[in-house]
């Protein structure tokens, strides 16, 4: 049985807190037990602040003033909507500033001249100048590679063999490339010297788009070219497969070396991109005041 001086203390300490009384007092109240776990409610991102959310849920409450359960709920129901509606505007604002500062990197000087040293030249641009280095030594080298295939496959292959049109325009230019300091160079492109091997009259204009290239066919030329410059057909062919063989596999380490730079590079820009997102989606509190 309680005693007179138990129950007086009781009522003492009663009067003391009975709990908020304002709409935002029982708003933060609520979140005392789900601010952490899996239950928690707190619409709240990795870089955004709980203290933000509450503030602003207390003043959408206190502009509201709901009265009882439903227009409570409803309070709540506008103060997260507008609370992602500002999330939205921040990454609108992040995706633009992004986008600004790559134009800005763009514009500068020395992007406009691949030919200039690259310090002080943004990454993106260092980037984009490699590629294009890149694929232009790519392109250079499969072709060289085609033409060491067709030397390679040259000695035993059958004279009616299909060759690409393409590949012999690039085997005759790395094979009078041998004797370019003459004074008399050889001219394959000449509609005589196509016709005596075989291309139709109605070709010699773009002759290197025509399907009908045989491998007897580029016999005869590299005997021609060879004969045209006093030089052994064989020896030629023998010492420009050398040379090109030599060149494809200097290539390998070179383009292993640019790929890895490209990549490097690649990283970099990225995370750049990453780090311009986070500081325009998430600017400090004087920007946002």
């Amino acid at each position: 049985m309680t005693s007179a001086l138990q129950s007086s203390a009781n009522k003492r300490n009663a009067l003391k807190s009975v709990g908020p009384r304002s709409a935002e007092g029982k708003a933060r109240s609520a979140q005392n037990a789900v601010r952490h776990g899996l239950r928690s409610e707190l619409p709240v991102l990795p870089g955004e602040k709980a203290r933000d959310w509450e503030e602003h849920q207390a003043g959408i409450l206190r502009s509201l003033a709901p009265v009882g359960a439903l227009e409570e709920a409803l309070a709540n129901r506008v103060a997260l909507l507008l609370w992602r509606q500002r999330r939205v505007i921040l990454y609108e604002l992040g995706v633009t500033a992004e986008g600004l500062a790559e134009v800005e990197e763009a514009r500068t000087p020395t992007a406009a001249d691949p030919d200039l040293p690259e310090q002080g030249v943004p990454d993106g641009v260092r980037l984009q100048h490699l590629l294009e280095d890149l694929a232009e030594r790519q392109e250079h080298f499969h072709s060289q590679r085609q033409v060491v295939q067709l030397l390679e496959a040259l000695s035993s292959a059958n004279d009616e063999a299909a060759v690409s049109g393409a590949v012999i325009d690039d085997l005759l230019i790395w094979t009078d490339g041998e004797f370019i300091e003459r004074e008399k160079p050889f001219n394959w492109r000449n509609a005589e010297f196509l016709t005596r091997l075989g291309v139709p009259a109605g070709e010699v204009k773009t002759p290197w788009r025509w399907q009908g290239w045989t491998v007897g066919m580029v016999r005869q030329a590299l005997t021609e070219l060879a004969c045209w410059h006093e030089a052994d057909p064989e020896g030629l062919v023998v010492e420009v497969l050398a040379q090109l063989q030599q060149g494809q596999r200097d290539w390998e380490p070179v383009q292993r070396d640019l790929l890895a730079q490209a990549e490097a590079l690649r990283r970099r820009v990225e995370a750049r991109k990453v780090w311009l997102r986070q500081q325009s989606m998430l600017p400090n509190e004087q920007e946002l005041a």
